[in-house]
C-alpha cells in the first residue's frame, strides 16, 4: 500500500518538523504540506525538515488562510495531479499542529485501514485531544464537545450503524485513491458533506463496492496545544453546524446549520471555497 500524507498547516513553525518526522516514522514516503495564512516560518521549517531527512514532499505556501478543512481538499487534489499516477493509492490526512510521538500509532492506523480494505476510515469517538475535552483550560465541557458526534450517532444508528462513533471532522482521515474517482475531493472542505456523500454512495443500488469504517486512534500521542475559550466555542459551532448540514444531506432534508434554536456558523464562513474551486480548475501548481 503506497500512502501519501496531506498535512494542512497554519502557524505551525514549532510543530511541523515533528509532524513530518512522525509521518516518516509511520512509513509514509511522500507528503504534501499545505501552509496557508501563516504569519510565522511554517513553510521554511517544513522545507528544512524535508531537506534534512531527504523526504519526497511538496510544500505550498499560500499567503491567505483557507479556513478549516479547505487545505485538506486542496492537498488531496494536488496529490491526484502528481506523476506518475501510480505514485500513491491511499492518502492519510494529519494535522500540522500535532506535537506528540504519534508515528507508531499512525502506522497501526494505516495498517488497519489497509488490512480491512477500507476506502474511507474516520477516527473513532475515542480520538480526542486533551484540549478538545477541556482538561487543560476547563472552559468547554466534555458533553458540549461531543455534540457533533451525538448528532451523527443519532442519524447513523439506523442508516449506517457500523459507523457509530465516527468523528468526521477529526484527523487522521484515511481515503483511497479510487474513491476520488467516485466522490469529488472538493467535498473534503466540508467534513459533514463528505461523510454524507460517502455513506450515500456506499449504499447505492449500483453496489459501488465502497468500504467505510471507523478506527480508534490514541489521541494521547498528539500532544496538547492549548486553545482559548473563544476558539473552542467557534470550533464547536463549526463542528455542530457541519454535522447538522451533513445529516440533512444524508437524510434528504433541507440544508441548515441551525441546532437547538441557534445558527451554528463558527469558522464555516472562513472557508475559502471559491479559491479552492478556482485552483482545482486551473493547471497552475502552487507547490514547490
Amino acid at each position: 500500500m503506497r500512502t501519501i500524507a496531506v498535512i494542512p498547516a497554519r502557524n505551525c513553525e514549532r510543530s511541523i518538523a515533528n509532524v513530518l518526522r512522525q509521518v516518516h516514522k509511520a512509513g509514509i514516503q511522500q507528503s504534501v504540506v499545505v501552509v496557508n495564512g501563516s504569519i510565522d516560518k511554517t513553510a521554511n521549517a517544513a522545507r528544512d525538515t524535508i531537506n534534512t531527512l531527504s523526504l519526497h514532499a511538496w510544500v505550498c505556501d499560500l499567503a491567505d488562510p483557507l479556513g478549516p478543512d479547505v487545505p485538506r481538499a486542496l492537498g488531496v487534489l494536488y496529490a491526484l495531479r502528481l506523476r506518475p499516477t501510480d505514485l500513491w493509492d491511499s492518502c492519510v490526512i494529519v494535522d500540522g499542529d500535532w506535537e506528540g510521538s504519534f508515528g507508531n500509532n499512525l502506522a497501526r492506523y494505516i495498517r488497519t485501514a489497509s488490512v480491512r480494505g477500507l476506502d474511507v476510515a474516520w477516527p473513532g469517538e475515542g480520538t480526542r485531544r486533551i484540549d478538545d475535552v477541556g482538561e487543560t483550560s476547563g472552559v468547554i465541557s466534555r458533553r458540549q464537545l461531543q455534540s457533533d458526534i451525538t448528532i451523527w450517532n443519532e442519524a447513523l444508528k439506523s442508516i449506517a450503524p457500523s459507523l457509530k462513533g465516527a468523528c468526521p471532522s477529526r484527523a487522521p482521515l484515511w481515503i483511497s485513491r479510487r474513491i476520488c474517482a467516485t466522490i469529488s475531493p472538493l467535498l473534503l472542505c466540508h467534513p459533514g458533506l463528505w461523510m454524507a456523500q460517502c455513506v450515500l454512495v456506499s449504499q447505492s443500488p449500483q453496489d459501488s463496492g465502497i468500504s467505510l469504517g471507523v478506527i480508534d486512534f490514541d489521541a494521547r500521542w498528539l500532544g496538547n496545544p492549548t486553545r482559548s475559550r473563544g476558539h473552542q466555542e467557534l470550533m464547536q459551532d463549526t463542528l455542530i453546524g457541519d454535522a447538522v448540514e451533513g445529516v440533512a444531506a444524508l437524510t434528504g432534508q433541507r440544508q441548515t446549520r441551525e441546532w437547538n434554536g441557534r445558527l451554528r456558523i463558527g469558522y464555516h464562513a472562513d472557508r475559502d471555497i471559491e479559491f479552492l474551486r478556482q485552483w482545482s480548475a486551473s493547471i497552475q501548481p502552487c507547490f514547490v
